[in-house]
């Protein structure tokens, strides 16, 4: 345990724009956090242009308050000019913090602008204390843990750690684990490591199972099956001081200022309630309506009371639905009984004149206007409020009555930042700059990030990597002369064996550490993958900073690693700080993100011409990976049935799980570059990934076979020829019905 000393909780707060801003720090922020308006994980956001960060710094400086500025997005090669002229500015005004994802981006600002304060996203996916140790080596200022985190998962952290720690407190709640998710990337080409997601996991889907060859479903309708409630730790506030954390985190820069404004003062509230007073810490149930009127779709405690929380998920509805007023209790009709004037309901909140009411009845669901309304005395002296409609629409008695607007509240919220519009003016100082730019034009130049024409690359120097998933599908991968194949099953001592075996045949064979490895779940894989290497079986596919952590410090002779993807490469200065972690030596091969299209990776390639990188280039593309297990979703769940999700447009996406069990979703269609190697001969790649999850032996060889013929005529017989070998191929339904993702297309 490190003894750390412990301070107030700070209390961080989002700024999508400037009103944002105003009601943050009014509303007690000790920070905020804000992007930048061309890089930054909500690109949706007003954001901030270069002028206006000047005045929100020196607005929040006045207050005491500081701004961490996200930076939190992978960066194309082709930005990187631009990114490092805009720090170099930024850095002339404010270094309170830089919230980054991009490795490549931390490599920059550490080779230029070291000192800063850097804060690891929980982009990054940060949930385990060799994660941690990794970018307190690295001089990572302060962490934001992922929100699949327990409250005794946290504290292993924090004290074992000197690095200061964040977490989110209340808020939205991605789906999948953050920096992990690839749903919305490959669904309509919108990135969320750009930050530019469209929210896939918030539409409905129909859970479809197989049954005797067929796809049927129990389910009479589509359901939002991806929809997290809301995070709200309020009353946790007591346990997370304790717990040793150094600031909560409220999410919401895609949320409205009355949000930011509501929200952060009443956590301001009960943090200062907390200090002066911890024994009689409880939160008022006036202020929980509050937070739940401005906007909640449904709030739990997420995951830090319970790593596998039941009932994270509401599957009955996504977005904000407002307080529950209560139910119809009689309705007054006009004269003639043909319309309604008014209806009475006992509600368990006041409702005012200007507040918006929407009734859910059984031909959907109805907004009315509050007008004037009246108190009511009937059953015994009980109070009803009577709402007189205003419209003509059809409502029934026992119909449920949700407050969606709250006049007064809203009052309330612009309150903090309605009056107080005017930005502070900047005066014009001359400073010293960070950086010369002939500095800077010498660092871009010598990482060839700067006038640098790619070279040509050439097919034959292209391998097979193969991921598997069982132990008889190594020997057969190897049998068909995959250069590398990757195991991603249970790890058993057979695996020994077939590293000879392997290696015969003139093959590799690596063990891949999972991108999800809890502390629990590292003591048994330590285990397990010491024992192989005690045995000689010391290669290893690394997905996660924690790997590399544990690699360097735990595994004495390391033969060779393959750097995978969960690692986010995503432009050359990452590829290159990746690659410094680890002996050269051993890298023997470097997956690319697949958001990357082939001209991007074809330059970065190129400009690491030292590594050897691969694409993943056949099979099913694991779009999410989520903290949720397949039989919470309300099943009989058999995992040797097959599962689907299916969307209203009829896209079907397949079910299955990780080795500790969390759920996997792959993308509706397997992804295909059989027909595109000629394409590939310019990309300067040195491997394609097959993944042969979901196809047996006899599918597997053939279509590991048919990519190493494929690759072999197009070298030796020229593209004519390979043409005519793949043409047959066309209609096979291992090669048809498939995408190429982002091979052309890349993201935006």
């Amino acid at each position: 345990m490190i003894d750390k000393p412990k301070g107030r909780l700070q209390l961080v707060a989002p700024a999508g724009g400037w009103e944002h801003l105003v009601a943050a720090l009014n509303a007690g922020a000790d920070a905020v956090y804000l992007g930048y308006s061309n890089f930054g994980a909500r690109a949706y956001a007003p954001n901030f242009d270069l002028p206006l960060l000047k005045r929100a710094v020196l607005f929040a400086h006045e207050r005491g308050a500081k701004i961490f500025l996200t930076l939190n997005t992978l960066i194309k090669d082709s930005e990187m000019e631009e990114v490092a002229h805009f720090l170099e500015q930024y850095l002339q005004i404010c270094q309170d913090g830089i919230i980054i994802q991009d490795l490549g981006i931390y490599s920059m600002i550490n080779d230029l602008f070291p000192g800063v304060r850097i804060h690891a996203s929980t982009q990054l996916n940060i949930h385990n204390l060799d994660s941690v140790r990794m970018l307190e080596s690295m001089g990572i200022s302060r962490v934001v843990l992922a929100r699949e985190m327990t409250l005794s998962q946290i504290k292993e952290i924090t004290e074992n750690s000197n690095i200061e720690v964040e977490v989110f407190s209340h808020g939205s709640q991605c789906y999948a684990f953050s920096g992990q998710c690839y749903l919305s990337s490959f669904a309509s080409g919108r990135s969320g490591n750009r930050g530019r997601c469209s929210q896939p996991c918030r539409m409905k889907y129909r859970l479809l199972y197989k049954k005797d060859g067929n796809l049927v479903t129990k389910a009479k309708k589509h359901l939002y099956y991806l929809s997290k409630k809301d995070l709200s730790a309020i009353d946790m506030i007591p346990e997370l001081a304790a717990s040793g954390v150094d600031a909560l985190k409220i999410e919401g820069r895609m949320k409205t200022p009355e949000y930011v404004a509501i929200v952060t003062s009443i956590y301001r509230k009960y943090i200062d309630n907390y200090y002066s007073n911890p024994k009689e810490y409880r939160v008022e149930e006036k202020d929980r309506y509050k937070m739940g009127q401005i906007f909640l779709r449904d709030s739990g405690t997420g995951y830090l009371k319970n790593e596998y929380p039941p009932d994270i998920v509401n599957p009955k509805t996504s977005g904000s639905i407002g307080s529950f007023a209560g139910r119809i209790d009689t309705i007054e009709y006009n004269r003639d009984k043909k319309r309604v004037e008014a209806v009475l309901i006992n509600s368990k909140i006041p409702i005012y004149q200007g507040d918006l009411l929407e009734i859910w009845t059984n031909k959907g669901n109805e907004r009315i206007t509050v007008g004037k309304t009246d108190v009511v005395e009937k059953d015994g002296g009980k109070d009803y409020i009577r709402i007189p409609l205003g419209k003509n629409i059809w409502v029934s008695e026992n119909d449920r009555v949700f407050k969606y607007f709250d006049h007064k509240l809203d009052g309330e919220a612009k309150c903090y930042y309605l009056y107080q519009k005017n930005k502070p003016k900047v005066k014009k100082e001359a400073k010293q700059p960070v950086l010369k730019d002939y500095e800077l034009n010498f660092y871009l130049s010598s990482h060839r990030l700067k006038d640098f024409r790619p070279k040509e690359g050439k097919t034959d120097h292209i391998q097979l990597s193969v991921n598997v998933y069982d132990l008889p599908a190594v020997s057969l991968a190897a049998d068909k002369g995959a250069g590398h194949i990757i195991y991603r099953g249970e790890l058993k001592p057979e695996l020994v064996e077939l590293k000879e075996y392997c290696k015969q045949r003139g093959s590799r064979l690596f063990v891949s550490v999972p991108s999800i490895t809890y502390d629990t779940d590292i003591k048994r894989l330590n285990r397990d993958l010491k024992l192989l290497a005690e045995e000689g079986l010391a290669n290893y596919e690394i997905n996660s900073l924690g790997a590399l952590w544990w690699v360097n410090k735990e595994v004495r002779e390391i033969e060779n690693l393959i750097m995978g993807r969960g690692l986010n490469i995503f432009n050359t200065l990452g590829a290159e700080f990746v690659s410094g972690l680890v002996p050269k030596t051993v890298i023997c091969e470097m997956e690319l993100s697949n958001e990357l299209n082939i001209g991007e990776i074809a330059a970065l390639a190129s400009r690491k011409d030292d590594l050897k990188f691969s694409m993943f280039g056949h099979g099913y593309f694991p779009v999410i990976i989520a903290k949720y297990r397949p039989e919470m979703l309300n099943i009989d769940y058999d995992r040797h049935r097959e599962y689907y999700l299916e969307d209203i447009k009829g896209y079907r996406f397949r079910l299955s799980s990780d080795v500790w069990g969390n759920i996997l979703l792959f993308n509706s269609k397997k992804i295909c570059t059989l027909f595109d190697l000629d394409r590939l001969a310019g990309s300067n790649l040195s491997f394609l990934r097959i993944d042969t999850r979901f196809l047996d032996s006899r599918s597997q060889d053939k279509v590991i076979g048919s990519y190493l013929k494929a690759i072999a005529m197009l070298k030796e017989k020229g593209e004519n020829k390979y043409r005519e070998f793949i043409k047959y191929l066309g209609q096979d339904i291992l090669f048809k019905d498939y995408t190429r993702a982002h091979l052309l297309r890349g993201v935006k």
